[in-house]
């Protein structure tokens, strides 16, 4: 299948997605993601609250007014201080826990996204897969070490393009290339929960979400889109992160169909 193939196919398996989880049963998921969303989103603010005050608490006691012998110094501007280590802080873990708010969001979710994935499978494909307990852990470490394996990637993705981002010109791409990482990594991890059930093994798992790897962008996009929405941003990638998973998975399976009517033998004709 061609790259732009891949790429409209994800997108248009969306459709297919929202309609098979809307009436095949599965709806009751979305309730789920959002009590798990908004857990996530409480202790998230908990987190930064805490972490980014000690971290304010630390800086400002190194910084010391006492000794100038200003009556503007000692009586202002510490305060002018405090307030702008307060905003810059807050601003800075604001975007840090975005950042990785996506990922938290996928492994958190993980056990609810798995069932979609093969719900979405026993539909379409009429597949019901028997896992055991000890299966059933193996695969959760599984899934956290592709996702932490994306995660670091990723990273190293950034570092390097916060370097490039001083070149002029060249620098200005380096956002568009960015969001385009994101979009596979997103991707990948919906696409990897086939792959994990049938058997795909970590390295096998990479090279198929490379082979198809515009897949893999255009599923991730619509999630990362949903990342910008304003005001609703917290909550809309629980229900898009459902929908995703489903569309991964059923645009692989119209990929496995079309593999496997292309490896078909033809038969042959005899007048």
């Amino acid at each position: 299948m061609k790259k732009s193939n891949q790429f409209f196919l994800a997108i248009k398996s969306y459709g297919k997605a929202f309609d098979l989880i809307a009436n095949k049963g599965m709806a009751w998921t979305f309730l789920v993601v959002l009590l798990i969303d908004i857990a996530i989103l409480a202790l998230g603010m908990i987190f930064t609250e805490s972490i980014s005050d000690m971290l304010m608490k630390k800086i400002t006691a190194w910084i010391s007014f006492e000794s100038s012998g200003s009556t503007f110094v000692k009586s202002y501007l510490p305060g002018i201080v405090n307030g702008i280590l307060w905003i810059t802080v807050k601003i800075a873990f604001f975007f840090a826990f975005g950042f990785v708010s996506g990922f938290i969001l996928q492994i958190v979710m993980s056990p609810i996204l798995a069932y979609v994935s093969e719900k979405t499978e026993a539909i379409l494909a009429g597949r019901k897969y028997q896992t055991t307990f000890k299966e059933f852990l193996k695969d959760i470490l599984r899934g956290l070490g592709i996702s932490f394996r994306n995660l670091f990637i990723e990273l190293l993705f950034i570092a390097g393009c916060l370097i490039i981002g001083f070149i002029p010109v060249i620098g200005w791409m380096t956002s568009i290339f960015l969001f385009f990482v994101s979009c596979y990594f997103y991707g990948f991890s919906f696409m990897d929960f086939t792959n994990e059930r049938q058997r795909r093994g970590i390295r096998a798992s990479v090279r198929y979400v490379r082979k198809n790897k515009w897949l893999a962008i255009g599923n991730g996009f619509v999630f990362a889109l949903s990342l910008f929405i304003p005001f609703c941003n917290k909550f809309i990638p629980a229900f898009v992160a459902i929908i995703s998973t489903s569309a991964a998975t059923i645009a692989m399976l119209e990929i496995e169909k079309e593999e496997n009517n292309s490896q078909a033998t033809p038969v042959a004709e005899f007048n």
